[in-house]
Parts: C-alpha cells; structure tokens; sequence
C-alpha cells in the first residue's frame, strides 16, 4: 500500500506508536518512533532540510528534532507522550523556514499522513474568516447558562480570541456561526425566543460585539425543529423569529420564498435562512439545512433549497469579480455520527455535484469547500464528486462548545475552537483550525486560550 502511495504523492508522515492521553502530573513517557517517508525526487531542490516539532495541549513546546537532511527516511525518538500537535518544517540550505504543516496527533495508535499540503512562509495570508459551530451545552444541562444556553465560557474566550490581533494576523473579517448557538428543540417559539436575546446579550459583553469581525449567524436544527419524544420535526414558526432576533448578523434577505415560481417548494419565508453576499472578490452562501417544505413528519428535515442555491452558483461563477466561492451550512454532507445526522440523504449527491460542477461542464469550479458543523467535532476531509472529476473539501467545525460522543473526545478531532479560512498574497488558501483540550462540564470556567492544532494548504 505504502509503494502505491508513494509512486503518485510526495511525502509521507508516520507517527507510529502513540499512546493514550496521560495525566499531567504523571511522570513523561516517550512515545515511539515517528518514521518520516520522503520520495525526494518530488520534492523541491531548495527543500534541503526538515524538522518536527510536537507541542501539547496548551501549546508547549514538548519536542523538537534537529534538522535533518532530506533522505527517503526520516527517523525520529524521544517524543513526549503529551505531544498532541505536529509540526513539519521544509527549510532550504540557510535554515531558512519554507514551509510548514501542522496537524493533530490521535493518542489512539498510529498515524500516516500522506503528501502533507505545506503552507508558504513566502506567502502571507492578506485575508481571513472564521467560522465555529454547535456553542450550545447539552441537551438538558441549561439551567445555569439560561436564557442563552450558550457555552458561555467558551463563547467568551472564543469571541476574545477572534478580534485579537495579538492572536491572529490578520484579524479575520468575519465569524461565520454555523447553527446550533443554542439548546431550544422544543415546541413553539417561546423558549427560542428567550435564549437567542440571551445569546445575544453575552456576544454584547465579549470584545468580539465592538470590533470590526462582522458577526453572521446561520441557523441549526437545535433553532429550527422541535423535538418530540425523541423525534426531530419541524417547528415552522420558528424561521421567523429566528430572522428577526438574529437580523443583525444576516447581511442579505435573498433566500427563497414562496413567491412564484418557487422551485424549491418552500412553505414559509426563508429569504433570511439561506442567504448570499460578496464581500471584495469572495462570495458567501448560506444554507438553511432544515428548509421547511411543508412536511411536518420525521422525513421533512435535513433539506436545502438546491434550486436556489444553483442559481446563486450560476450568478457567482459567471461574475468576474468572483474569485472563491464558500458555501456553509449547519448539516455535514457526509459524517462520522450515522443516519439522520448530515443533509437528507435524496440530496447528497445533487448537492455535492452541485458544488463540484456548478455549470455541468467540468469546468472550474470557485467552489473552494463546504464548511459545516452539527457533528461535534472537528474534521476536514474531500468527498469525490458523484459524477465529475475532482474532490469536494468538506470541513466540519462543530467545536464550538458543545459536548463530542466519546468517540471524538480525544486528538486529532477532539478539541474546542474555530477554525479560520485565509487568503495568500497569491490568492492561495490556508486552512487553520484553532483548539483547546475539552473540559469536564464541556462550560467549566477558565477556558485556556486556543493555540494551531491544523495548519494546511487547501488550494495552490
């Protein structure tokens, strides 16, 4: 398997034998070898030298590798049982750094990472947006965080840390909150009502409220359905007061309607649930993934207005003051928690084709990813387009504060955060994903302050 990835990929990343998460007050153990695998003749000549650095939970520095010439094998020891984020360095003849990667280490067992997308140091990010999802606590555990049934800890540190130019260069210009800002699920629109003012009301105490980060919120299951014995259903009233609480972080109303020819069947207005807007030479679009279509049963959730979305497809790729598209939405196309948990499944290949090959050409596509949350953890990963050529970049960010199943506790999905898009000086892009270790309760005060638990290209 290894000789068929390496004839076609550049670069392979083993980090063999990690072990579990360790108590900090325990005695450090060393982890095994981590066993870098190079195909040199892929890599660039000034490529002379590589390191690695690991780092842990609060960002130390645990572990770090002296420079080692580039060869087909790349051997390295000594490494902390703590470390829980990796560093790969290219540097050329001088040490001079090139480029970097950085990814989470899962405690579990092995990991191989295959062809790393390094980040230029040559190529500086000129703009950035964030994005974060599912803040709420748990179902059930609001009462002292009422009447916004935010993760108010991790909110505050969060909506901190995002304005901050001491933190990020640069500050991104929006935060994109991708639903489930509070717990709700239930009948009638009383109780949203009441946690949206109090949502609104803690991000009116937080440096996030009087900075120039443009706040836009996007609406989850937990603010659109109801929650019935255990059953997800639609609660139709609830679109409209989610426009109009939130109405101040939904920059456009050019969602569908009922108004004819309304080819996505929508029952109620949802002109400010999914939305579009420019912004310089991006375009945003996004998606109610719970759009109401009249079907009040278990089966009429999970859907997108996929008639109007290809029309705002068809507009934005043939604008040429358009250069990247980014589409979101509170449901994942495709995820790691089973059925009922991403888009509907009738949709998942119309809509990932969609995104691919927007004219139904294979023609470029701007499309640069679907950025979701709902799931809560967080993960990147590329879908392979239904019918067409290429991949589809899927990035789930549904850290935001809300308690992960046990499966997804630990590294490299399980952490609180955010996770910040930019744009290089080239027009390249940067993936960043900024993490802290999980808390017990998931709202425990004294939230530490995120530090890189990913930091990849995610397009040349």
């Amino acid at each position: 398997m290894i000789e068929k990835i390496m004839r076609g990929l550049g670069l392979v990343l083993m980090l063999v034998g990690l072990c579990g998460c360790s108590n900090s007050n325990e005695p450090k153990q060393s982890q095994g070898e981590t066993v870098i695998v190079l195909n040199t003749s892929a890599q660039s000549a000034s490529h002379s030298q590589a390191r690695l650095v690991g780092f842990d939970q609060f960002g130390n520095q645990l572990f770090a590798s002296t420079k080692s010439p580039m060869s087909p094998e790349l051997v390295y020891s000594g490494i902390p049982a703590e470390v829980v984020t990796v560093r790969l360095e290219y540097a050329e003849h001088s040490g001079e750094l090139l480029e970097s990667f950085s990814t989470s280490v899962n405690f579990a067992g092995s990991v191989t990472i295959t062809d790393p997308p390094m980040v230029s140091a040559d190529d500086p990010v000129t703009l950035a947006f964030a994005i974060m999802g599912c803040n709420r606590v748990a179902d059930g555990a609001g009462s002292s965080n009422l009447p916004s049934t935010a993760n108010v800890p991790n909110m505050m540190q969060d909506f901190s840390e995002i304005p901050d130019p001491g933190l990020q260069s640069p500050v991104p210009s929006y935060l994109i909150v991708v639903g489930d800002l509070v717990v709700n699920h239930v009948s009638g629109t009383a109780a949203l009502s009441s946690q949206l003012e109090g949502w609104k009301a803690v991000f009116e105490a937080t440096p996030l409220s009087g900075s120039d980060v443009q706040l836009v919120t996007v609406a989850g299951n937990h603010e659109m359905l109801q929650k019935i014995n255990g059953t997800e259903t639609q609660n139709p009233p609830a679109g409209a007061v989610f426009s109009q609480a939130m109405m101040d972080f939904i920059p456009a109303s050019n969602g569908p309607t009922q108004a004819p020819p309304n080819l996505d069947g929508v029952a109620r207005d949802e002109s400010m649930l999914s939305f579009s807007f420019q912004s310089g030479n991006i375009f945003f679009i996004q998606l109610n993934t719970d759009t109401y279509t009249g079907d009040d049963s278990p089966a009429g959730i999970g859907f997108v207005p996929l008639n109007w979305l290809q029309g705002q497809l068809n507009r934005s790729q043939d604008d040429p003051t358009i250069d990247h598209i980014f589409v979101f939405g509170h449901k994942p196309i495709v995820g790691e928690e089973g059925a009922g948990e991403t888009i509907a499944p009738s949709q998942v290949d119309d809509f990932t084709e969609m995104l691919c090959n927007p004219r139904g050409d294979n023609s470029a596509t701007k499309v640069r990813g679907y950025f979701a949350a709902h799931a809560h953890y967080w993960q990147q990963r590329t879908l392979d387009c239904p019918t067409s050529d290429g991949t589809l970049l899927q990035v789930i960010s549904g850290n935001g504060g809300t308690s992960p199943e046990q499966e997804f506790f630990f590294p490299p999905n399980g952490y609180f955060g955010y996770t910040k898009v930019g744009i290089t000086e080239s027009g390249a892009l940067v993936l960043e994903a900024r993490g802290r270790f999980i808390t017990v309760p998931d709202d425990a005060l004294g939230q530490a302050e995120t530090t890189v638990r990913e930091y990849r290209s995610i397009r040349d």
